[in-house]
């Protein structure tokens, strides 16, 4: 690597590092993560300035997504100049969605939803079409989450791909939720790959331009990874299809579009243009 890209590399680890450390300001006030003294002593301190001192916290953030934009622009300049290579960008999208992995999801309690659906099935053996988080009163997860009066409104396909991380979790809420992320990060590295392949076929001079649009962008990687949203899964079945396509597989492409569309329904927008 040049020393523009180790410097690059070293930044980006420090500003998703950053997040990950910040992220722990928000952690709901409801939720313990760890019996552990130095764990409990640890988020304490970050919920009190995220939560009790707004005015620096969100100053603090706001610095934090100017300086990760900013570099986010300067990536992508010097890898249109082509002064940064395919190394510095598979080092940076493994680093990047590493770290994020072990970010608290600050922004949201979707995957908290997406973890009792799970439960549902798994612990409870009951329908998530037919139960809802407010069914099982005296479970301690509804003490930190949202939205407990509604049913599943995802698509089969997710709820099958939401049982493996449950299971693995063994009932614990903690591990369950890492296996969530992790889930969310292989579906984003995923994506990085398609992304790729399809610019290989379809466009091979902006090919590392393309993937580091998506792969490197804040706003994928906060959303996608950190506060894991199962957006990042429906984006690899947008991707899929179109990549099989490329390769001359219309009907993989279709049932990708399918299942797709099984996991989140706005797939379905695109299925007529892959038939036609």
């Amino acid at each position: 690597m040049s020393t523009i890209e180790k410097i690059l590399i070293l930044s980006t680890i420090l500003l998703f590092g950053f997040l990950t450390i910040f992220s722990y300001a928000y952690v709901d006030l409801n939720l313990t993560l760890s019996k552990s003294p130095l764990v409990i002593s640890f988020v304490s301190r970050m919920q009190n300035f995220g939560y009790y001192h707004r005015t620096a916290a969100t100053l603090t953030y706001s610095l934090f997504l100017t300086a990760a934009f900013t570099q986010f622009i300067i990536t992508l300049y010097l890898i249109y100049r082509k002064k940064i290579g395919k190394k510095y960008l598979i080092a940076s999208i493994i680093a990047t969605t590493l770290i994020s992995i072990f970010a608290y999801p600050y922004l949201s309690y979707d995957v908290f939803n997406y973890m009792f659906d799970a439960k549902i099935l798994t612990v409870y053996h009951a329908n998530p079409y037919t139960h809802k988080p407010l069914d099982f009163p005296s479970d301690d997860w509804l003490r930190f989450m949202r939205w407990i009066h509604r049913y599943s409104p995802y698509g089969p396909a997710w709820l099958l791909m939401s049982v493996v991380p449950s299971l693995l979790g063994l009932g614990k809420f903690v591990i369950t939720l890492f296996n969530f992320k992790v889930l969310m990060a292989a579906f984003h590295l995923l994506n990085c790959l398609i992304i790729y392949k399809i610019l290989f076929k379809l466009n091979p001079k902006n090919q590392m331009l393309g993937t580091s649009f998506y792969a490197l962008n804040p706003l994928v990687l906060i959303e996608g990874v950190v506060n894991a949203h199962n957006d990042v899964v429906l984006a690899t079945f947008i991707l899929l299809p179109v990549y099989l396509l490329s390769n001359q597989k219309p009907l993989l492409s279709i049932l990708a579009n399918i299942i797709g569309t099984l996991v989140k329904y706005i797939p379905a927008i695109s299925l007529p243009w892959l038939i036609i």
